[in-house]
């Protein structure tokens, strides 16, 4: 993986002098995205790439096969076909200290014409204290940097027979970054696209999408970068005789960086009310450095690649005055990249 270049002046975070990972997403949105694979090239927005939904969270991401509603806009927009009425869904997720985001989005089943979904993500820094160093020591400015990310879409799904159904998602992305002295900016647009297939009355499914594939409409800089386009396929599946678990396992890959493994389980813990989930998320580069430390050829430098590390959540189902209430909370434990992250998701059907 490339170095990341320290800024010369540090960004304050709560009064506190920032720390080096914050700096390294700063350069990130200047420049690149370096993925851990030499080959890779250099894309932008790297906020396109988080989980939002609690569920696919919890799941470390596991969620492109499964039956998901109205989150699905997010994953497999080809999931949202299934929506019989209307749901709205919001949620919340912290990224790290002083950055977190959300996503709002609203689904319609209009008949014959399909299911469309309008959706939002905003993630935001807010203000944050701009901090010099003199003599070892900081210094306050009295200055402010910020950065704000924004994307928004249309989605359409439509079921072709009992068991298919596909989706589109057309999405307009936007990031700024503003420190002292200077103000970036990027704009994109960007298409989703996929898939969905139920077997075994729905026992069995699975999904496929492309995300991410679009062009630079913008940048401040005048360079041209990759949007991170993101192949993914999947599989879910309940057991026959445990009618209660549903396993599943996604695998992903950005174009030009190594393939990533995400299996996860969801266990209906009471009567469909409420339901545990697990997930864990690996490329196969970590794969390859966990025999290499088997074998005791382990690599101290080494960074995981995968920003999701182990996952768990918990899901609450219920009815209030005839709408359905779905609330999912999930936990991202610490991984190399990002510290540990709190997710929470609601989603009304009515």
């Amino acid at each position: 993986m490339d170095k990341v270049p320290e800024f010369k002046a540090g960004i304050g975070m709560n009064k506190n002098r920032i720390s080096i990972f914050f700096a390294a997403v700063c350069l990130l949105f200047l420049s690149s995205v370096y993925a851990q694979h030499t080959g890779a090239g250099r894309s932008i927005f790297p906020y396109l790439g988080i989980d939002y939904d609690a569920h696919s969270g919890a799941m470390a991401g596991a969620s492109v096969a499964v039956p998901n509603g109205a989150y699905g806009v997010l994953t497999n927009p080809a999931a949202t076909a299934f929506v019989k009425g209307n749901q709205v869904y919001i949620g919340y997720r912290s990224i790290m200290d002083g950055v977190w985001g959300g996503p709002v989005a609203y689904s319609r089943n209009m008949g014959k014409y399909g299911v469309f979904t309008l959706s939002m993500i905003g993630v935001t820094s807010g203000d944050i204290d701009v901090v010099e160093e003199k003599n070892g020591n900081p210094v306050f400015t009295n200055e402010t940097a910020s950065e704000n990310f924004i994307t928004g879409g249309l989605s359409w799904a439509m079921p072709v027979g009992e068991e298919l159904s596909l989706g589109l998602t057309i999405k307009g992305v936007y990031d700024r970054l503003r420190i002292p002295g200077s103000d970036y900016s990027a704009t994109g647009m960007a298409f989703d696209g996929g898939a969905f297939y139920s077997l075994l009355r729905g026992r069995l499914t699975a999904g496929a999408v492309v995300r991410n594939a679009g062009f630079m409409i913008s940048s401040s800089d005048g360079m041209n970068y990759n949007l991170p386009v993101v192949l993914e396929a999947g599989l879910s599946y309940v057991p026959r005789y445990i009618p209660s678990m549903r396993l599943a396992l996604d695998i992903n890959k950005e174009l030009g960086d190594y393939m990533n493994f995400e299996p996860g389980m969801q266990f209906d813990l009471y009567k469909k009310t409420l339901s545990l989930m697990l997930g864990y998320a690996f490329s196969e580069k970590d794969l390859q450095q966990k025999f290499r430390s088997f074998s005791g050829n382990q690599d101290d430098d080494y960074v995981k690649s995968n920003w999701n590390a182990l996952c768990l959540g918990l899901g609450i189902n219920t009815d209030i005055d005839r709408i359905k209430l779905q609330l999912d909370f999930a936990f991202q434990f610490k991984s190399s990249s990002l510290p540990p992250s709190m997710l929470i998701s609601v989603l009304l059907d009515y």
